[in-house]
């Protein structure tokens, strides 16, 4: 067992001192980390104009203002709402493109949403080339969504039916009971978090939540959407192990196996040609940590990270060498890397998950090691 493991460094290191080898290494942690930087960049708070309309003498305690102070005191999130003196100045904000987009809040906000009016209590300016405008919209009815419908609770607790047993309409009793319902509705949404969102999305049967669906924090990997490390990663491995088994073969007709005893020649074989895909998986461990897809999470999911990717390159080490056996010929094992190459990049989900659009891709991709990789996550 000694004699493999020198067996295995040595292969190691001539395949570090092969010119192109160190600098694919290289890559794809470089890669990586470029695509942290920038998703990081990308991450940074959108600015968005506030104002509210109407009167100078408005009250701060508006449900208007209450909104508008509301968005400026947000700590999270992408948007970084700030309050604007008037409509005019959230115009000129989205103009010069110094706020993305731009809300305009009615000063009259309370009382047109007690009479069932809707349209055009809140305004949005935006600039014809951006998204922003469509996605802060969910944020800005969540918050008024808050803030309204503490009143329609107290109106409820006030004049509802159910607490009618507490005394007639607007008695104090009901008054009373409605300031404590307001009380705690305030400490339960500061406190607890009265609204939740859960985004689901559909799986394909097996590895999700029950019935085939699955829940997901809408916060994902930041360096997987800008470069897919996993998918590539994955695709890698595969490649320099089967190149593992072009040089174990080369190594065999070259006869550097025979003076071994018969007990070590496998072992030893199978160190050669575990050697490129062993340095393989631990470039894609390091892409993975410098992307931010395997750092900040606990100690059992970073494990599992580096588990499932060991394990898998030892499944590319037993395929490849299984192939070379097959093949027997290493010029031949070599013209067949480009037909996997392109296999696993066309029918695995590396880039975008094929057999989601085109049925029978699916089908394809599990003709592919990366395919049941990448399917772990």
């Amino acid at each position: 067992m000694k004699r493999a493991v020198i067996w295995f460094l040595l292969s190691c290191k001539r395949c570090l001192r092969k010119g192109i080898f160190p600098l694919l290494l290289l890559l794809m942690p470089l890669a990586a980390f470029v695509a942290g930087r920038l998703s990081d960049k990308e991450e940074g708070e959108i600015p968005v104009a506030v104002s509210v309309s109407g009167e100078e003498d408005v009250s701060e305690r508006s449900l208007a203002w209450r909104l508008a102070e509301r968005l400026a005191d947000r700590k999270d999130g992408m948007f970084d709402f700030y309050i604007c003196s008037d409509e005019a100045q959230v115009r000129d904000e989205v103009a010069s493109r110094r706020a993305e987009c731009g809300y305009v809040i009615d000063s009259g906000l309370e009382e047109k949403l007690d009479q069932k009016q809707w349209k055009r209590v809140i305004r949005l300016y935006m600039a014809p080339s951006t998204v922003a405008g469509s996605i802060s919209t969910e944020t800005v009815f969540s918050e008024l969504a808050a803030l309204y419908n503490r009143n329609l609770l107290m109106d409820y607790v006030e004049e509802g039916e159910a607490f009618a047993g507490m005394g007639p309409v607007n008695s104090s009793s009901r008054a009373k009971a409605a300031e404590e319902a307001g009380e705690r509705y305030d400490r339960w949404n500061q406190e607890e978090g009265l609204f939740h969102f859960q985004y689901i999305y559909e799986t394909n049967g097996g590895g999700g939540a029950e019935d085939g669906v699955e829940t997901q924090s809408p916060k994902s990997d930041a360096a997987g959407s800008i470069f897919p490390v996993r998918g590539l990663g994955a695709v890698m491995v595969f490649i320099l192990s089967l190149y593992g088994g072009v040089m174990a073969g080369e190594d065999e007709r070259r006869g550097l196996f025979m003076p071994l005893g018969i007990g070590l020649r496998l072992p030893c074989r199978l160190a050669a040609a575990a050697a490129p895909g062993a340095l393989a998986c631990l470039s894609v461990f390091c892409a993975l940590f410098l992307g931010g897809m395997a750092e900040g999470g606990s100690f059992g999911a970073v494990g599992r990270e580096l588990g499932l990717l060991l394990l898998y390159g030892c499944g590319c080490t037993v395929f490849a060498f299984g192939l070379k056996l097959i093949v027997r010929s290493p010029e031949l094992l070599c013209c067949m890397i480009p037909f996997f190459i392109i296999g696993s990049l066309l029918f695995c989900p590396v880039f975008v998950d094929p057999g989601r659009w085109i049925p029978g891709m699916e089908q394809l991709g599990r003709l592919f090691l990366p395919y049941y990789y990448l399917r772990c996550f």
